[in-house]
């Protein structure tokens, strides 16, 4: 059996099965509004698969691109997956930069976009207005000529994918680089204009792995037995071409052998949901009480950050630094602050009432509103990582949790007892360097950085000890490592805001799940978690792929996060 072949973000690694065909993937956190964009490099082109990453990614991947194309003398093309508007929102950042950059799609695609039709873009589900897009040539031409172009940037050769033996799939390849070949698959079902793309070993699947998620099950343009036929074709185009890796638009790649079990899982839903609702009681319940739990720990994280600023601009200014008290001023917006805290309120009310109103549409709105509120990279350096990471996952989170979007194989492979060992060490760190202040004296800018961390700086955790028993051999789990951390630090914030001295930390390894237990003394016993933040434990860790829940032994109340052990998943 080959080895599995490891890609990872933002680093180049050659494609197996090619002669000099390299990726360079943007793996973005799985997030409805926002795709992973991934950018193959030959010796004679570049192409970029699914423009969909947030703003600032997309510039960053843009300007890589740019250097490389402008050094080689190398066109660059840009393929889609399909026509949803995570997918092509940010395409406009790289075609305004570089307008010879051509656009490539299915015909259907194509229409679409140039057509900005809303309900199949779903740009009306978001409120959000389409670009202008102008495509520059098409996969599955049927109205030949209709370009404007005197011939296609792309060498075609169509062909068909047999399927269950009597079926057909449409297929299109053209050479890439010197002697490498591509290939893009009909695959409909997700949207009508859906393809993959194949280079190499490697497999370009865009969203068929989530398909059949509540939220994208039963938008426009799904076809169950469409679908059911594409995932059946993803095996047989795999096992045909011996594919390694399958990269989807989000989340992580997996092996060909996990896509088998997941796009088998796609076929077996697609052909079970006949008449399906886009919205049915028990999923709005759900959705609202996710939502409301989420929304809630988020506005805890946000207030600790705003009130953070507040103080640091306070004292700054008190010391006479007012320019510097000013800049951070304007990274949060005031006024801003109370009209987001009142639309907060607001929705939440909505939620728990009958007001008959957008959840997407509201979900994704308050989201923005964050996002122009803060300027984390503005503010990045006063606060530890942890605090802007959680904020920007929880948002994220809620955004799929209000799509009802889940995303499948984001669990890895990890040491229980080391990763909380490097949280809590990261959690105790103190990022101040004792003699930073008096080295950042040369540079005017560098001290009032220096000077406005260190009235930043809370040492939360300084007066916490933590008696950790965790046994010296690892217990590997198979659970999204990085939730799992925002799940355990969020709790031991909740002890040391409490005024905890000593949390005690163990581990218990089982015959298929590994718990870890997490205790105060008898005397801080009595300490409670209000029902959002229990609520958002058993949430989150759920998503991390465990369990969390609350105990009595010996009479101490008992956290328990559990996982199951990498070699029983």
């Amino acid at each position: 059996m080959n080895q599995l072949i490891q890609v990872k973000s933002r680093t180049w690694t050659h494609i197996p099965g090619t002669l000099a065909v390299d990726i360079y993937p943007v793996i973005h956190k799985p997030c409805f509004m926002c795709s992973s964009t991934f950018v193959l490099r030959t010796p004679k082109e570049i192409i970029i698969i699914d423009p969909g990453g947030d703003r600032m990614e997309t510039e960053r991947t843009g300007q890589l691109v740019s250097n490389i194309a402008k050094e080689k003398g190398l066109p660059v093309f840009i393929f889609l997956t399909h026509c949803h508007i995570d997918h092509i929102l940010s395409m406009p950042v790289l075609t305004d930069r570089e307008p010879g950059w051509k656009i490539v799609c299915h015909e259907l695609t194509a229409r679409i976009l140039e057509e900005k039709n809303e309900a199949l873009t779903m740009a009306n589900m978001v409120d959000i207005m389409l670009p202008d897009i102008k495509v520059t040539a098409l996969f599955f031409e049927e109205s030949h000529g209709s370009r404007g172009i005197a011939a296609h940037p792309l060498v075609l050769t169509r062909s068909r994918v047999r399927v269950d033996g009597h079926k057909w799939v449409d297929c299109q390849s053209f050479p890439i680089g010197d002697g490498d070949v591509m290939e893009v698959i009909h695959t409909p079902g997700h949207s009508p204009d859906s393809v993959i793309y194949r280079v190499g070993y490697f497999l370009f699947t865009g969203d068929l792995h989530c398909a059949t998620s509540p939220g994208a099950a039963g938008l426009q343009g799904w076809d169950n037995r469409k679908l059911a036929l594409s995932a059946e074709a993803v095996r047989e185009i795999g096992r045909r071409e011996k594919i390694q890796l399958v990269i989807p638009s989000h989340g992580f790649p997996f092996s060909f052998e996990q896509a088998e079990r997941i796009f088998m899982t796609v076929r077996r839903d697609a052909l079970r949901f006949l008449d399906i609702a886009l919205l049915n009681r028990a999923r709005a319940d759900y959705m609202a009480e996710y939502a409301r739990v989420l929304l809630e720990e988020a506005s805890t994280t946000f207030s600790i950050i705003a009130g953070r600023l507040l103080k640091t601009s306070y004292y700054l200014e008190m010391l006479e630094e007012k320019e510097t008290a000013w800049e951070i001023m304007k990274a949060i917006d005031i006024e801003g602050i109370d009209r987001v805290t009142d639309q907060f309120f607001t929705f939440l009310r909505e939620l728990k009432g009958e007001a008959q109103v957008s959840i997407i549409s509201k979900a994704v709105q308050f989201t923005r509103d964050v996002e122009k509120i803060f300027e984390p990279e503005k503010i990045h350096y006063l606060f530890d990582g942890f605090l802007l990471h959680r904020l920007r996952n929880l948002f994220i989170d809620f955004v799929n949790a209000a799509y009802g979007m889940r995303f499948q194989n984001q669990e890895t492979v990890f040491d229980m007892n080391r990763s909380i060992r490097e949280l809590w060490a990261s959690l105790k760190s103190d990022r101040r360097a004792s003699g930073s202040i008096f080295e950042s004296l040369e540079s005017d800018e560098e001290y009032k950085r220096e000077l406005a961390r260190r009235i930043a700086y809370v040492p939360l955790f300084s007066t916490l000890e933590l008696d950790a028993r965790l046994p010296e051999e690892p217990s590997v789990v198979h659970a999204d490592e990085a939730v799992f951390q925002d799940a355990v630090s969020s709790l031991l914030e909740q002890f040391a805001i409490s005024g905890t001295d000593v949390v005690s930390l163990w581990s218990v390894t089982g015959d298929e799940k590994v718990q870890l237990k997490i205790a105060v003394g008898k005397r801080e016993a009595e300490i409670t978690l209000r029902h959002s933040k229990h609520a958002y434990l058993e949430h989150a860790v759920r998503m991390a792929g465990g369990s969390f829940r609350l105990t009595e032994e010996d009479g101490t109340r008992c956290y328990i996060f559990e996982l199951g052990l990498a070699d029983a998943a």
